[in-house]
């Protein structure tokens, strides 16, 4: 299972460079943005802060303002770019990791090997979930850099940033999980992305849409995207126990669905 790992991360290290160089970039920006829009030069923007983005964001923008420049520098965890780019990483390893190698027939190929199909998949999904850690790092090693550009070393600090990540990575992980499984289930890589592109789409869009309309907050449980909330932990840096939970609990859970179903499916030769 070690070669497997180590294989798939060697295989993984020009996509994960070409990834984690931008959102390291993109923690840079947000934290050296500070003093252009977040320190009270645009007070009345964030008192008036759309409803559409506030949901987005998951706070009030009287929040943003009144945190300073941590709730400010948080903003960047829930950028478009970041929720992008960690359900993107997630779905397309996942689908090299099986319905791939099942659609090119390169499985066979594998299974020949003393290898069994759990290897296999658990070995795949450690190397995704240390690029998944590694992604992370790097928007939070971005966003310390521009803090220290910034001058805010003494008011912005690190704690509350390492919850935020460790919520990102858990986040990251929930999807991994769902996709592995139904890579595990499919036999054609294109149709495992977009069933879990269309999934990942399906939840953020019920959290939104949950927090556009105060009737259908409820709605908003059952998604994972529910269980992130920078925002919060910017301003009240308590370890989130039940985001954590049920984040970690879902991709436990598919993940161990994936490889029981990998173990247990019918490969044609």
């Amino acid at each position: 299972m070690s070669t497997i790992f180590w294989n798939n991360l060697r295989g993984l290290r020009w996509p994960m460079a070409m990834t984690a160089v931008p959102l390291f970039g993109l923690g840079i920006l947000i934290a050296a943005s500070y003093e252009s829009f977040g320190s009270g030069t645009l007070q009345d923007f964030w008192e008036e802060m759309p409803r559409a983005l506030s949901a987005f964001l998951k706070t009030e923008g009287s929040l943003i303002a009144a945190s300073g420049p941590s709730g400010y520098i948080a903003v960047g965890f829930r950028h478009p770019i970041f929720l992008i780019v960690l359900p993107a990483f997630s779905i397309a390893t996942a689908s090299n990791a099986a319905a791939r190698e099942v659609e090119h027939r390169t499985i066979l190929i594998l299974l020949s090997r003393p290898v069994r199909r759990y290897q296999l998949i658990v070995g795949r999904a450690l190397g995704s979930s240390l690029g998944l850690a590694l992604l992370v790092a790097s928007l939070l090693a971005g966003t310390f850099i521009g803090v220290g550009i910034q001058g805010l070393t003494g008011t912005v600090q690190v704690g509350p940033f390492l919850l935020i990540s460790f919520n990102a990575f858990c986040l990251a992980m929930a999807v991994l999980g769902y996709s592995y499984l139904l890579s595990a289930l499919c036999s054609f890589g294109g149709r495992t992305i977009l069933l879990c592109t269309g999934l990942t789409v399906a939840f953020f869009l019920v959290d939104f849409i949950s927090g556009l309309f105060e009737a259908l907050e409820p709605l908003g449980l059952v998604t994972i995207y529910h269980y992130y909330d920078p925002m919060t932990l910017a301003i009240d840096p308590a370890f989130p126990f039940l985001h954590v939970a049920v984040l970690l609990a879902t991709a436990a859970a598919t993940l161990v669905a994936a490889i029981v179903v990998f173990q247990r499916r019918d490969i044609a030769a």
